[in-house]
């Protein structure tokens, strides 16, 4: 899997079929990156409504 980019650096150390060229590496990376962002601007937009906001942040009652 090349979710993690500590998979993506440790797979071009391997000497195998699925390995990744050291050239690549960083595009790999900045792949991951560009999905982590974008990924975190669709939760955003998503929660976007005050009132998931607020319970969200809101911290629980005493009882």
């Amino acid at each position: 899997s090349f979710a993690n980019p500590a998979v993506t650096v440790a797979r071009a150390f391997t000497n195998t079929f699925a390995g990744i060229r050291p050239g690549d590496i960083f595009y790999f990376i900045v792949a991951q990156l560009l999905g982590a962002f974008c990924a975190l601007w669709i939760c955003l937009w998503l929660l976007d409504d005050v009132s998931i906001k607020e319970e969200l942040s809101s911290t629980p009652a005493e009882t």
